[in-house]
């Protein structure tokens, strides 16, 4: 079994809670997550959905777990069941119900939040029988075409899920890669360890002097903004935190910008869907610097904002579908 074959739903009072868990969930690489936060929402939803697994809050619907479960009319053979709740003192309570796992939300701090949704989602991986992806080569070929050695990516709005499907078509053996996607703090470092998770790459949340190699994702961390540099040694990365450009912190305009002066021609820019105009101007700094330069078309946009943006001030020398942009990166590598 895989997470993404896996029907999820979450079952939980406050509706930023589910909104969050579900996203969170989701960039672990489920697809299936529905959520509910009355007894009737879920019932109704188990009757066509049918979920192999349920996340319920300890409190949801305010009565005691076991009751809240008995009144779902679970179908044979049951779902399994993971509660999650403040603290560990109902950790008891959730067993006696059915309950398969137990898992403490706790301090309520972004990172925290994070290290939560990272526990829950291995939780449930392991509960399923969820084999993880074997252990990548550490055996890189070298590229066929030499002229490109650094790859940006930039996105926003519905990124998340681009960007991962660009990433899952690319092979281990291609150029380093940055990336932009905008997010908060402690969600890049879960969304780094999803792609790591579901790609060929070995992908991880940048730290400030870490080296951009071959076969390899840097994703600046939420708050951050990520800029490329250069020495003798090759390409690295600088993160620090600073005011928000464009908007965002970290910003897909920096990191182009810095990719254009540290790479130049050597470099091939992506702006995918996002909204407004963050990485426009970048952009067109790689183009002007020789990079080649593509950005998602509107058609298969979540939101047609970045990339239009950067395709009407001339910065996007090839606009494509999302589903081509892995195959054009591949041909300029050839």
């Amino acid at each position: 079994m895989d997470l993404s074959t896996v029907k999820i739903l979450v079952a939980d009072n406050s509706l930023p809670m589910r909104i969050a868990l579900q996203q969170s969930i989701n960039m672990h690489g489920a697809k299936a997550v529905k959520t509910a936060g009355t007894l009737a929402e879920a019932e109704s939803i188990i009757n066509g959905f049918v979920p192999d697994c349920i996340v319920a809050n300890i409190s949801f619907a305010g009565v005691p777990f076991g009751k809240a479960l008995a009144a779902l009319g679970l179908p044979e053979p049951p779902p399994l069941v993971v509660a999650i709740g403040p603290d560990g003192s109902a950790a008891q309570e959730a067993a006696d119900a059915g309950a398969a796992a137990f898992v403490e939300i706790g301090n309520p701090s972004e990172k925290k939040f994070a290290e939560f949704c990272a526990e829950l989602c291995s939780v449930i991986n392991q509960k399923l029988n969820i084999t993880p992806r074997p252990a990548k080569s550490g055996v890189i070929r070298q590229n066929k075409n030499p002229d490109y050695n650094i790859i940006a990516i930039g996105a926003s709005t519905g990124g998340t899920e681009a960007t991962a499907q660009v990433l899952v078509e690319l092979p281990a053996d291609v150029p380093g890669i940055v990336i932009v996607q905008h997010m908060p703090a402690g969600f890049t470092h879960m969304y780094a360890e999803r792609l790591n998770k579901i790609t060929s790459l070995n992908v991880s949340e940048a730290k400030d002097g870490d080296r951009v190699k071959r076969g390899c994702a840097l994703i600046a961390e939420g708050g951050k903004h990520m800029m490329l540099s250069k020495d003798a040694g090759g390409y690295f990365v600088r993160c620090k935190e600073g005011k928000r450009v464009n908007g965002h912190c970290p910003s897909v305009g920096v990191l182009f910008s810095s990719a254009a002066k540290a790479a130049g021609k050597n470099a091939i820019g992506v702006i995918l869907t996002g909204m407004g105009g963050d990485g426009a101007d970048g952009l067109l700094e790689m183009r002007k610097a020789g990079a080649y330069t593509i950005g998602q078309d509107k058609d298969s946009s979540v939101v047609y904002g970045m990339p239009m943006v950067a395709y009407e001030k001339g910065a996007v020398i090839k606009q494509a579908p999302l589903g081509a942009i892995a195959g054009i990166i591949l041909s300029r590598l050839r």
